[in-house]
């Protein structure tokens, strides 16, 4: 039974948490592959996971690799993941498939061979709820939401009091724009007494989308104080600041979840939001403080995802030729890694041409992130973003409208993301569900 949950990417999370914790191999260092990972106070962990002695939340059996993640720090998790990885052979059937899941989600990032290992896991153990709701995040990431909602699902049935699959199933419905279900999913949650940063965040974004202030501020003042969880909610309410224009306010929230990261020595959750500021920075023409935020990251943890976004903005500053390294060194060091292949590199290439006026070219590098780009990854629908500049500096104002109404239409996937709220596409942002009745979110892993 998986309890509270931990961890984060700038607009969704990334937590697994095991269901089961039945085996215990001896033979595997105890420091490797089972530790007191989790930096959270008892109090935040359900009581069937709760470790009294340490003082800290332990999803049963959890190993290191899988909580370094669950915190943002992916650096240190691939670190403990290749360890585990090659160790694999000692370890039991169910153990390997739960290693080398980790391995191509965390490490090599190839979904496929991913999705694959879960087919396999499913097969041999068809009442685990661990590789559909895994399977389900997978499925997030390409941006297969209906696919997705259906292993959140089988996974719920299979483990209803697992908590990580009431999160992945209302997150799940969240991207699909069903606000009402995704609320009375948490509901279901709180009302099992199953409770976690991940889902005050989700309810948070919930509350984002259907303008309750109220609820936004609860979620915030839930958090308060909380180490590991009080940054996640600090960098969310950055992200409303700014999309609603209050630059100052984002700033010092910003920096509010970067000190509140940094004091729980998470230095990469802390560099990404800082980078995450940074990005933010660039779209509201704040050249110089984007690369001071730009710099402040990648000084404090150059891990690969604080790379993305810091190529990123200095794609978008104009500095080309440090845009252009950055780009090749995550080709060099990543080469299978799904959706920096599918998803990012495109993008990160496409904003570079963008800033020597080259849209046809952009548009080109475009097309392979176009079947992938509804994934919720570290930048929310910036491929469609980018597509839509494109077009305006093509002087195709029809074909630029049709991108940023991708924006407008995927509200449960975009929430406060900054990039609505710049200047080119915020006259097509919607007012919030609650508002216009409209029939018409964050990525969780158990492990």
């Amino acid at each position: 039974m998986c309890g509270a949950d931990a961890g984060n990417d700038i607009q969704g999370l990334s937590v697994r948490c095991p269901s089961q914790v039945e085996e215990i191999v001896p033979t595997l260092d105890d420091d490797l592959l089972y530790g007191f990972a989790l930096s959270r106070t008892a109090e935040e962990c359900h009581p069937t996971v709760r470790d009294l002695r340490a003082g800290e939340c332990v999803l049963g059996l959890s190993p290191d690799r899988v909580a370094y993640a669950n915190l943002s720090q992916p650096s240190l998790s691939a670190e403990n993941l290749k360890k585990a990885y090659e160790l694999r052979e000692r370890v039991s059937e169910k153990e390997r498939l739960r290693i080398s899941a980790d391995y191509y989600a965390l490490v090599t990032g190839e979904l496929e061979k991913e999705a694959q290992t879960y087919q396999l896991w499913i097969q041999s153990y068809p009442h685990d709820p661990i590789p559909h709701g895994n399977l389900g995040v997978n499925f997030i990431s390409l941006g297969q939401y209906d696919k997705s909602l259906a292993e959140s699902e089988e996974s719920q049935r299979l483990g209803p009091n697992n908590f990580i699959s009431y999160l992945n199933l209302g997150l799940a419905y969240l991207a699909l724009n069903r606000p009402d279900h995704a609320k009375a999913t948490f509901e279901q949650a709180l009302a099992r007494k199953l409770d976690g940063g991940g889902l005050r965040l989700s309810l948070y974004y919930l509350g984002f989308l259907q303008g309750d202030s109220t609820q936004m501020e609860q979620q915030l003042a839930w958090g308060s104080g909380k180490p590991g969880v009080e940054d996640l909610l600090l960098s969310a309410q950055s992200d409303t600041e700014a999309y609603y224009g209050r630059l100052a306010k984002a700033r010092g929230f910003s920096r509010r979840a970067v000190d509140s990261a940094v004091r729980t020595d998470s230095k990469e959750t802390a560099a990404l939001w800082q980078v995450n500021a940074a990005v933010r920075e660039v779209e509201f023409g704040n050249v110089a403080a984007a690369k001071q935020g730009l710099a402040s990251a990648l000084a404090l943890a150059p891990g690969r995802d604080v790379k993305v976004l810091a190529a990123l903005a200095a794609a978008r500053i104009g500095d080309t030729a440090r845009a252009k390294t950055m780009v090749e060194q995550l080709e060099k060091s990543h080469p299978s890694n799904t959706v920096l292949k599918l998803y990012w590199l495109p993008t990160l290439k496409a904003a570079i041409e963008l800033n020597v006026g080259n849209s046809s070219q952009a548009l080109i590098s475009l097309e392979a992130a176009a079947p992938y780009e509804l994934g919720e990854q570290l930048g929310t629908l910036f491929p469609a973003y980018l597509r839509g500049q494109a077009y305006l500096l093509a002087h195709n104002g029809t074909a630029a409208a049709g991108e940023f109404q991708k924006l407008v239409n995927h509200r449960g996937i975009v929430l406060n993301f900054r990039s609505v709220h710049s200047p080119i596409s915020a006259s097509l942002a919607p007012t919030p569900w609650s508002a216009t009745r409209t029939k018409q979110r964050r990525r969780i892993r158990i492990s």
